[in-house]
């Protein structure tokens, strides 16, 4: 019976003593069995703890030297073995949960003098490097020479650093680490992502700073990325246009766009209502959209872009007199959230229900019933602001209105604009 896990060797007689040793846990390598000089069938059984530094190994006899077996969070990895001679504790943590507990049970069997069946013993021999050698969690490659073509890449990894390395694709190799956490693919030669990228379940932090990237496909964002994803840095790349997608990333806290050349943000870009950092210096930004309104940052930079000078001004839509069909159903599918494809509805309803506007009262509207370009306080939405000289304190809005009585309410108060919701 083998085990590998986290553990820590904890002198009782010194914490008694008020002489506690601060210990960390290492990587070891636990087995069960019986001496090699002995008889395989009727010698002692020995629990042999093996680590780096002493791969030959420490045997303690279960029935002669382990006192108890505290198995209280055996389903977190975690269990302590205590020794009466000597007085020690043997802390397991990051252990499989089912092999844990199926080595406990033979270390209870052992202590308790039971038989033991020879399948469950183990050849007691000194501990390989691969056993004992700490699990990989960090990984850093800045050149295409140090890249692992052959060998893979670890399968425990939780931060990956891949610059520098001239990819022109993601390796599929990256994609299937479960485990991944923060992932930095910068300055590389992407001109796309993967769809498969938005599966990774655990990933916090993505980093695709200086690339060739035009767009990110609508799947990375409709993945699993939406309820992980706290960071994420896109500049220095082609982008010419953000998703309406990527404001389903409720998760999402900070958020880097500088250095790229797009126009517009989304209509619904206030729904990352989880959003605290936004960068989009260095862009091509005319105006913003009304739902940006919503927003409630610390910190916020929109400098080095071409916002349309600010001039009040609200435009009646002409063609309004008489609601479409199509737009009425189109707002009524909109309105509950009705699932909506092709094999559903009609093809031109599904493409008309792409081109959602989001109102100043928060609903969708197709074609709005008016148009205004207002003035945004930027302090009203972040505490700090990035700015260059006296500019970028303020910023021209886009809104759209869905009726006449959101004109109205406009009309009576324009500076309530994020307050309006309904």
């Amino acid at each position: 019976m083998r085990l590998t896990c986290n553990a820590e060797v904890v002198n009782r007689q010194l914490s008694s003593q008020g002489m506690s040793k601060k210990v960390r846990p290492v990587r070891s390598f636990l087995s069960i069995g019986r001496s090699k000089s002995t008889d395989s069938k009727t010698g002692a059984v020995f629990l042999l703890l093996c680590t780096a530094k002493d791969r030959v190994g420490t045997k303690y006899k279960l029935r002669e030297n382990v006192q108890n077996v505290f198995t209280k969070f055996v389903q977190e990895g975690k269990a302590t073995i205590r020794l009466n001679t000597p007085a020690f504790d043997i802390h397991l943590q990051k252990a499989d949960p089912t092999a844990l507990k199926n080595f406990l049970s033979v270390v209870k069997l052992g202590h308790q003098n039971k038989e033991l069946d020879k399948s469950n013993l183990s050849t007691l021999a000194p501990a390989t490097i691969s056993q004992v050698e700490p699990l990989k969690v960090r990984l850093n490659i800045t050149n295409r020479q140090n890249y692992p073509l052959a060998a893979g890449f670890p399968k425990t990894l939780e931060t990956l650093r891949v610059c520098n390395c001239m990819l022109k694709k993601v390796d599929p190799r990256i994609l299937s680490l479960k485990k991944l956490r923060s992932l930095d693919l910068s300055d590389n030669r992407f001109q796309t992502l993967p769809p498969e990228l938005g599966e990774i379940l655990t990933l916090a932090e993505l980093k695709v700073t200086g690339n060739y990237l035009k767009e990110v496909p609508k799947c990375v964002w409709t993945g699993n990325l939406r309820c992980s994803l706290r960071m994420l840095d896109i500049s220095n790349n082609e982008l010419q246009y953000i998703s309406p997608d990527l404001a389903r990333v409720s998760s999402l806290v900070r958020l880097n766009i500088d250095s790229n050349q797009v126009e517009r943000l989304p209509t619904n870009f206030g729904e990352l209502t989880s959003l605290k950092f936004f960068s989009a210096a260095k862009n091509k930004l005319k105006k913003l959209p009304a739902t940006f309104g919503y927003l409630n940052m610390e910190q916020l930079d929109l400098s080095a872009n071409e916002f349309e000078k600010i001039a009040d001004d609200t435009k009646l839509n002409q063609d309004y007199a008489v609601m479409p069909l199509v737009e009425l159903a189109a707002r009524i599918v909109a309105k509950f959230r009705l699932p909506h494809d092709p094999s559903t509805l009609p093809a031109y309803l599904c493409d008309y229900l792409t081109r959602a506007k989001v109102c100043v009262c928060s609903r969708v509207c197709f074609i709005p019933y008016a148009t205004a370009l207002l003035t945004l306080d930027l302090r009203r939405t972040a505490h700090t602001i990035v700015r260059t000289g006296n500019a970028g304190i303020t910023a021209p809005l886009e809104t759209f209105l869905c009726s006449t009585l959101c004109y109205r309410n406009l009309q009576k108060n324009a500076k309530a604009l994020w307050k309006c919701k309904r």
